[in-house]
C-alpha cells in the first residue's frame, strides 16, 4: 500500500521530503515513524495488547463528569509467563486504526422480525468478499468482477483489478469520479483519480465500467448453472448540480430514477463500502455519544 504525501505527523516533519517519495510505501512510512520515535524520545511498547480498559469511579466534587481516569490492563506477547501490568490514566487516547474492522455488518434474515436492526446490511452482503481481505488482486481468481461501493476503496479496486487485466464493473451510490463540491471530503483525492483516468484512457484495456448514482439492494448467488452471482441495485436521481467534468472521466448513462438493474458476475461481488472502526467494534462503551 502507499500513503498520502500529505501523511505527516508533525508540522516541521514530511514523510515525502525524508524519503524522496511522493507516494512512500507502507515500509518506507514505517522508517518515518521510526525517524519521529527517536528524535521525540517517545516512550513506545512493542508487542503488547491492551487487554481491557476500564473507567474508573468519578470522583469529580462537583459531582459534573469528566474524563477518566481509567485503568488500563496490559499483556506482553513476549513474556512466556504471561506477565500483565496495570496502567492508570486520567486520559486515554484511541488509535487503534479502522482496517482490521471492516464494514461486515449482517444482512437482514429472511425470517426476521426486526428488519430494522441498525446493523443490518442488504441481503446477501455476506456472500460478498471485502476489499480489505484481499491480498493481491492478481492473484484472485476470475477475471470478470462486480465492485460495490465508490470514493477511494471502489476506486482503488477498480484500478488493481484494470491493472491486473481483470474486467469491473463499479456500482456506487455517488458519482464521487465526477463530483466537485469545493469540499475536498466529499471528492476523490487527486492521486485517485489520476489512477482512475490512467485505466480509462484510450489506450488501455480493459477499462473498468462506472455506474452511478446506484444503490445495491440484494445480492444472491445461482444454485444451479455456473454458480455465478446475481447483483440487483436500483437507480437514484442523478444531481446535475454537482457533477462536474474537472476529471475528464466518463461514465455510463444512469438508468431511469428507481428502476432496478441485476448484474451477474462468475466471481464473489468485492464490498468497498469501508469499515466499522475500532471504536464501534470494540471501545464504544467507553465514549459518550451524543443522541442522534
Amino acid at each position: 500500500s502507499h500513503t498520502h504525501p500529505s501523511s505527516a505527523i508533525h508540522y516541521d516533519t514530511s514523510p515525502a521530503f525524508l524519503l524522496r517519495s511522493e507516494h512512500p510505501t507502507g515500509e518506507e512510512y514505517a522508517i518515518y515513524l521510526e525517524a519521529i520515535v527517536e528524535q521525540a524520545q517517545l516512550n513506545i511498547r512493542l508487542d503488547t495488547n491492551v487487554t481491557s480498559i476500564t473507567p474508573l469511579e468519578n470522583n469529580n466534587e462537583n459531582d459534573k463528569p469528566y474524563p477518566g481516569p481509567f485503568q488500563v490492563e496490559l499483556s506482553n506477547n513476549m513474556s512466556l509467563s504471561g506477565k500483565t501490568e496495570t496502567l492508570s490514566s486520567r486520559y486515554v487516547v484511541w488509535a487503534a486504526g479502522e482496517f482490521q474492522y471492516p464494514n461486515e455488518k449482517k444482512p437482514i434474515e429472511k425470517d426476521s422480525s426486526n428488519n430494522d436492526d441498525d446493523s443490518a446490511m442488504f441481503p446477501g452482503a455476506e456472500l460478498c468478499l471485502h476489499n480489505s481481505r484481499i491480498a493481491s488482486y492478481a492473484e484472485l481468481p476470475g477475471d470478470d468482477f462486480v465492485v460495490i461501493g465508490g470514493y477511494e476503496s471502489g476506486v482503488d479496486a477498480a484500478y488493481n483489478l484494470a491493472k491486473a487485466g481483470k474486467k469491473s464493473k463499479v456500482l456506487a451510490s455517488t458519482p464521487c469520479w465526477s463530483i466537485k463540491t469545493g469540499d475536498p471530503s466529499t471528492e476523490l483525492a487527486p492521486y485517485t483519480a489520476s489512477r482512475l483516468r490512467d485505466v480509462l484512457s484510450n489506450e488501455f484495456s480493459p477499462k473498468p465500467q462506472l455506474l452511478s448514482p446506484i444503490r445495491v439492494i440484494a445480492v444472491d448467488k445461482e444454485i444451479d448453472g455456473n454458480g455465478g452471482y446475481h447483483v440487483a441495485a436500483k437507480w437514484k436521481a442523478l444531481d446535475e448540480d454537482q457533477i462536474s467534468d474537472v476529471y475528464g472521466i466518463n461514465m455510463k448513462k444512469p438508468g431511469e430514477t428507481d428502476s432496478i438493474l441485476v448484474v451477474t458476475t462468475p466471481q464473489p461481488p468485492i464490498l468497498c463500502n469501508g469499515f466499522e472502526g475500532s471504536v464501534a467494534a470494540q471501545a464504544s462503551h467507553l465514549f459518550d455519544f451524543p443522541d442522534a
